[in-house]
């Protein structure tokens, strides 16, 4: 790319900003985060090259994400979850390094196109300047994170979906608990069907360390609960439980309790509880 190519209303060069964007990739969170490294690139480079009015959801899940041409941006928040995501890893980077002398690169909220500022004078910071407090940071960046994934069961199974899907709702709940993980929504998880769950694919999507799934059988008044905790980043299945009971209208919330509670103390020792 050349520096005429960069629409008019960019004050610097595609080669200063090109430089910077190297500096934040070296930033840790960047580091470790492949996904966030492609978004902010993919965004960046876009808007450079004069097509900012195309970042939308469905864009940057497609491209970025690697959603298949039928995501519904309607059905699944995970573009803003990582849009989230990216914002802080931003803020703290330029907290972190001063920011003197670096352009600003940001993304304002409810949209997906960067804003490229001036750098900040010797005797200012970047708290200061654009009246950051460190205290509005969002620390869960930092944490672990869990998801947990839809429970697979015969698609004309209605009783086991429903009770699938308010137990992962109560699963994800009840690890909200736990300070020093970040969870992800279930809102935003249970578009994935739990019968073609693709642990990669989640992971690229999701970016999480672990991740909780299951299946469900049921016969009659019985039924069968198989339940996992995934360590998505070598795929090893930390640990693994089977749940047979009976169920019927009149103990189904105290037996999703119940096993929700089970599975928590569960899990809870392999993801540092």
């Amino acid at each position: 790319m050349n520096n005429e190519s960069v629409p008019r209303e960019i004050l610097f060069s595609a080669g200063a900003i090109e430089s910077q964007l190297q500096k934040i990739y070296r930033h840790p969170v960047l580091e470790e985060s492949p996904i966030l490294k492609k978004f902010l690139s993919f965004i960046v480079h876009e808007t450079l090259e004069g097509r900012s009015v195309y970042l939308k959801e469905y864009t940057i899940a497609v491209n970025v994400l690697d959603r298949p041409a039928s995501f519904n941006p309607q059905q699944s928040c995970v573009v803003r979850i990582h849009a989230r995501r990216l914002r802080d890893a931003l803020q703290q980077y330029y907290m972190d390094s001063g920011s003197r002398g670096d352009i600003i690169i940001s993304i304002p909220k409810g949209k997906y196109v960067p804003r490229f500022d001036a750098p900040i004078s010797a005797n200012q910071s970047y708290v200061t300047s654009k009246k950051v407090a460190p205290l509005t940071l969002d620390k869960n960046i930092f944490k672990p994170t869990i998801a947990v994934c839809p429970f697979s069961c015969m698609p004309d199974n209605l009783y086991a979906q429903q009770f699938g899907d308010n137990l992962c709702l109560e699963l994800s709940a009840s690890l909200l608990h736990f300070t020093s993980l970040s969870v992800i929504a279930y809102q935003a998880t249970r578009h994935i069907s739990g019968n073609h769950l693709d642990i990669k694919e989640f992971n690229s999507v999701m970016n999480c360390r672990y991740l909780i799934s299951g299946g469900i059988q049921t016969v009659g008044e019985m039924m069968r609960l198989n339940v996992q905790l995934i360590e998505c980043g070598n795929y090893n299945q930390s640990w693994a439980e089977i749940y047979e009971c009976k169920i019927s209208n009149a103990n189904i919330f105290e037996l999703q309790d119940t096993i929700c509670r089970h599975i928590i103390e569960g899990v809870g020792p392999f993801i540092g509880h």
